[in-house]
């Protein structure tokens, strides 16, 4: 079992891990069950699920995070719209971190890339970080 992912763990570079994941059809029907006018991007992945997995992701490389963590921004830039149910692979990275004001901040950097090697959307996530 992994250690608990603290502010001192974390160093600009690093390389956290990745995460491999293809949407079924059960979660698809439970997005387009909150969002129905999505079914008109078919066969391609709709923008919103970008988001999503780029966030899933994240959740499953650093799994055991501190209580209190804050969300405090998020850029995502989609390169292309992949295929719906296309397997995806997102690589983590911390981009930087820093203190101030007596709050941890950490940066992540996300590259999601399709089965050819080629990146499909990537982001920066920022979070202030517990412990």
């Amino acid at each position: 079992m992994q250690a608990r992912w603290t502010f001192d763990r974390f160093e600009p570079g690093q390389r956290l891990g990745t995460h491999r994941e293809a949407l079924g059809p059960a979660d698809l029907e439970d997005w387009f069950a909150i969002h129905p006018g999505d079914r008109d991007f078919l066969p391609r992945m709709p923008p919103g699920l970008a988001l999503a997995l780029v966030m899933r992701a994240y959740m499953r490389v650093l799994g055991d995070r501190p209580p209190g963590n804050i969300h405090a921004g998020q850029d995502l830039d989609i390169l292309r719209l992949p295929g719906a149910a296309d397997p995806l692979t997102t690589t983590l990275t911390c981009a930087e971190t820093s203190l101030a004001g007596g709050r941890r901040r950490v940066a992540f950097d996300t590259v999601t890339t399709g089965d050819d090697g080629g990146c499909v959307f990537r982001s920066r996530i920022a979070m202030i970080w517990a412990g």
